[in-house]
């Protein structure tokens, strides 16, 4: 396979990633707080002796699409959205996570726990706990944590210089290899979800746009292929002469 051959295979590759991560994105439609992904493109310039140089196609990694998903209604006191930038903290056995998935509710001894059992963290790192007796629970937009009409603890909202590095783990969450912050603008709103940021429709418009661009890659592929075999055919043709 010459020069046109490799150039088209390495857009093949990559478009094969991207469909991935599309299909990936259709399939988190319903996931809370889940941010759509998009691949990144690089071209690789590879040197052809004293010719011109070749363009190749190369993966250079996912980028989250950070806007904010639609805030839904649920009537749970226990459900908290996040409006604007921020992370709620939670604890793991794994050590310290961060998500944008507020489905919350009350353990046995009035800690707050993910689905999975994980505690949310309050602002001293501490997990949230309310008055296993207590009635009504409301949660204010800075987070402040009321059982009935007691203050009881205030939910850490954290935020990072450089969200994008933020590793994807199971159950929704988040690992960070650098030091969190205070987040600046992010507001807590009770009894709502953030829902994923995924738009379907456009997600299937590039799905086609992928088939598409995959079928014209195949095409040249195969022209290049014919082109070679007329090659070989006519200089066999030469030598035979």
């Amino acid at each position: 396979m010459q020069n046109p051959g490799y150039i088209a295979l390495s857009r093949q590759v990559v478009l094969t990633r991207q469909l991935d991560v599309v299909a990936n994105n259709i399939a988190n439609l319903s996931t809370t707080g889940f941010k759509r992904q998009n691949i990144m493109f690089a071209e690789h310039l590879s040197k052809m002796d004293n010719r011109e140089s070749a363009s190749y196609v190369v993966d250079s990694g996912t980028m989250r699409d950070m806007g904010q998903g639609p805030l839904q209604t649920t009537g749970n006191s226990m459900d908290l959205a996040i409006e604007g930038d921020g992370y709620f903290t939670v604890d793991t056995p794994r050590g310290v996570r961060y998500t944008r998935d507020g489905q919350f509710t009350r353990g046995p001894e009035g800690n707050v726990i993910t689905p999975s059992g994980f505690a949310l963290l309050d602002e001293n790192n501490a997990p949230v706990q309310v008055p296993v007796d207590a009635k009504e629970i409301t949660v204010g937009k800075d987070g402040s944590v009321f059982g009935d009409d007691q203050q009881v603890a205030r939910v850490q909202l954290v935020d990072f210089n450089n969200p994008q590095a933020l590793i994807h783990t199971a159950d929704g969450l988040y690992k960070a290899d650098g030091e969190p912050k205070p987040s600046e603008n992010g507001r807590i709103q009770q009894g709502m979800l953030e829902s994923s940021n995924v738009n379907p429709v456009n997600e299937l418009v590039t799905m086609l746009e992928i088939q598409r661009d995959y079928q014209a890659s195949h095409r040249m592929m195969k022209s290049e292929h014919d082109r070679l075999s007329r090659a070989i055919k006519e200089l066999g043709r030469v030598e035979q002469g």
